[in-house]
């Protein structure tokens, strides 16, 4: 096993090695399998049989039978015990799957970035202790030495070429001419090993610049250092994956980490674009990721390792494959049981003087203070168990604490320390640091709920998923009643959300209502805020239909909420936004709806400005670009739909897009007759190139409406 430390006040970086043969488990009651298995085990150089053993089951507690195994050979033991499996199905594995430098973290409570005490001799680390646990919350910045690397470049099985590279870092940027690529790599390596960054920065770098730098620096039997591991080999390739989640196609780039540094793409880290590196870096510490793994993986597999760091620790093996099914349930069970949270619908138009009252992380609380979680829910040790599940009757376990109010606890009370911090801090950067730190646990919380109802989770249970949901329906329940029992006007519920309109009731009064809630439902409340004007919005397909989740107001200090409306989608066109963004900061000014019907005239001189440029053609065409995020490739597409055609013109210049990956085009004639002659991708685009007016100008008046019909009332405001 290999570590990189930063010694205190130090500037180099010190490399220690340790020793490492971890242990992993198989379970069979019938002994000739057991003894099928130990043969073909003695065909594999990366593992060596140690014998029976007892560990404790995490569905029951109990204790279970095993066979030991050793790892000797951390480099081939994963792709040997994938043989093994696929050889000997009928085995159960346990701590078999977990990447080791995840699972020694789990066993020596060690985590990236930790502050620790370490001894060691020459180039052996001898002992290692963290001084800091993941709880903690008042962890200084991670004194890390950055750079940027920026470049241009293109690489297909055919080809390879690099137009531009530069390095920066601080106030130095070093910029190389690409026409002696042996130059330019030995010029790279030379600043690399003389500035020694701890992270690069890439935007693109997964999806081309990496491959393309290390597939050209091969082709030269050059060796790039933008690992500080010596002698590391990659195969070279392009190709992503896509995988269907919640119903969206996803697509993921290929992973170019770094051995020895980090490497994080922009545009492939979503915690990057939530919640910046203080995020990211709290994410990986709480879960025990290496940060370079938690960048390029999703918020679930960071959940389920913190998941599995509980279970591990607490001397449960850690099983391979999910053995828990589901459930028989009748017909009518099934009914009642999968149901997601309760939602009123609200009546579309404009309200005045309203507050809306938030449950504080609901489904984690529900999880933490219900005691729910998979081993929990009918568990063999409480058939007599008081606690239920309303609805379901799901008996709730007496006895033990599950393992998911276990685990997130922590990251509970931990989330609610940074915002008491971000709403005391007042230096702008320490605002905005607490502010990406309790985002990034959001996620993590966030995705807890929708894990444990995912097939695959390895500690996922339906029915625990299906509990948190009955409970939510009807602490909510509750708290409607609660409040039309004390004379509000609920014109709004939605999940985890009460909007209620006041009646003369002052701000003391409604924090008397929240503890009161407080005490009825068991889970933390907090006012989101009190609005001046809240919108509803009725469905953008049928006008008499109301939506829950579309919606726009202002709040008292004069900061807008919205949800659902143009600004906030990712298939309209930048300038469509611009301009919906530029009336929301004018209607922020009003503080009552008879104040926004007094600047009608302002409104519409910048509606009429924003749609006259339309027509002039005086909008670049960047701003003018839709983003499309495709289902399928080009040959799948069977119509002639704009994504379609999107995908055939990129396919034709030799770029060929899968399902998951987003197309970017602009509609310059949506009314021809050739498919071709409809969009224009990105790629395509020349200074002469035409847009269809009428269609952006659709696109604005629908924006404009959003905002101002149910004000001013359809149609009276913008027509095309």
């Amino acid at each position: 096993m290999v570590f990189w430390f930063i010694p205190e006040g130090g500037e180099d970086r010190l490399r220690l090695v340790q020793p490492y043969t971890p242990s992993c488990y198989v379970e069979t009651q019938d002994s000739s399998k057991l003894d099928r298995f130990l043969a073909s085990l003695s065909k594999s150089p990366s593992f060596v049989p140690v014998g029976r053993t007892h560990k404790k089951d995490f569905w029951t507690g109990k204790d279970r039978e095993l066979y030991e195994l050793k790892v000797v050979n951390l480099d081939r033991a994963y792709q040997e015990i994938n043989q093994l499996y696929r050889k000997h199905p009928d085995l159960s594995y346990y701590d078999c799957d977990i990447p080791f430098e995840q699972f020694f973290g789990y066993k020596h409570n060690l985590f990236p970035t930790s502050y620790c005490r370490f001894q060691y001799e020459g180039e052996n680390l001898l002992d290692c202790e963290a001084l800091e646990q993941t709880g903690d919350t008042d962890y200084p910045p991670i004194p890390l030495r950055t750079a940027q690397l920026h470049g241009e470049g293109y690489l297909d099985p055919r080809r390879a070429s690099l137009q531009y590279l530069a390095l920066q870092m601080g106030d130095a940027t070093i910029e190389w001419e690409t026409d002696n690529l042996s130059d330019l790599f030995h010029s790279l390596n030379a600043y690399l090993d003389d500035w020694d960054p701890d992270l690069i920065w890439t935007t693109g770098g997964d999806s081309l610049l990496m491959p393309c730098l290390f597939h050209l620096a091969g082709r030269l039997n050059i060796p790039l250092r933008l690992d500080r591991e010596p002698g590391v080999r990659r195969k070279i390739g392009l190709e992503g994956r896509s995988y269907v989640s919640y119903g969206r196609i996803v697509y993921r780039d290929p992973d170019y980490p770094l051995w020895g540094r980090w490497h994080i793409d922009h545009r492939n880290c979503f915690l990057d674009h939530e919640s910046d590196l203080d995020g990211l870096i709290e994410a990986s510490r709480v879960s025990r990721l290496p940060v370079q793994r938690m960048a390029r993986r999703s918020i679930g597999t960071g959940i389920s390792s913190v998941q599995m760091a509980y279970v591990s620790q607490r001397g449960y093996p850690i099983p391979w494959k999910k053995s828990q099914p589901e459930g028989w349930k009748t017909g009518m069970q099934l009914i009642t049981a999968d149901r997601g949270g309760m939602t009123y619908m609200p009546k579309p138009g404009a309200y005045e003087n309203v507050v809306e009252l938030d449950f504080v992380s609901m489904y984690p609380s529900i999880m933490t203070n219900f005691n729910i979680s998979p081993e929990t829910i009918d568990c063999a040790c409480c058939p007599d168990s008081k606690l239920r599940v309303p609805e379901l009757g799901y008996r709730i376990c007496e006895k033990r604490k599950g393992m998911i109010s276990g685990s997130l606890i922590s990251i509970l009370e931990k989330r609610i320390e940074y915002k008491q911090k971000m709403r005391a801090a007042k230096d702008p950067r320490e605002y905005k640091r607490y502010k990406n730190l309790q985002t990034s646990l959001k996620w993590l919380l966030v995705c807890c709920f929708g894990y444990l109802g995912y097939k695959n989770a390895r500690f996922g249970r339906i029915e625990a998923h299906e509990s948190i949901c009955a409970i939510s329906r009807e602490m909510l329940l509750r708290t409607r009643e609660l409040c039309e029992e004390k004379d509000y006007s609920v014109i709004h519920s939605l999940v985890d959300c009460v909007w209620l309109q006041l009646n003369g009731q002052s701000h003391e009064e409604i924090d008397t209502l929240c503890r009161e809630i407080e005490k009825e439902t068991d889970l933390p409340l907090g006012i989101e805020g009190y609005y001046s004007w809240l919108v509803f919005l009725p469905s953008t397909q049928h006008e008499d239909l109301p939506v829950p989740a579309r919606y726009f107001g202002r709040f008292e200090d004069g900061s807008l909420k919205y949800r659902g409306i143009e600004i906030r989608r990712g298939d309209q066109a930048p300038y469509v936004q611009i301009v919906q963004g530029e009336m929301l900061e004018m209607l922020s000014k009003a503080e009552t709806l008879s104040a926004i019907r007094a600047m009608e005239a302002d409104l519409r001189a910048l509606v009429e400005e924003a749609d006259q440029r339309l027509v002039e053609r005086q909008v670049d065409l960047q701003d003018l670009l839709l983003k499309r995020k495709l289902s399928r490739t080009a040959e799948e597409y069977k119509s002639n739909a704009m994504s379609a055609t999107a995908a055939r013109q990129s396919a034709r210049i030799g770029k060929n897009l899968i399902g998951g990956q987003d197309v970017h085009f602009v509609v310059v004639d949506r009314k021809a007759g050739n498919p071709d002659e409809r969009i224009k991708i990105v790629e395509l685009l020349r200074q002469e190139t035409d847009f269809d007016v009428d269609f952006y100008r659709e696109q604005l008046r629908r924006a404009v409406g959003t905002l101002l019909d149910p004000i001013f009332g359809k149609g009276k405001f913008y027509k095309v």
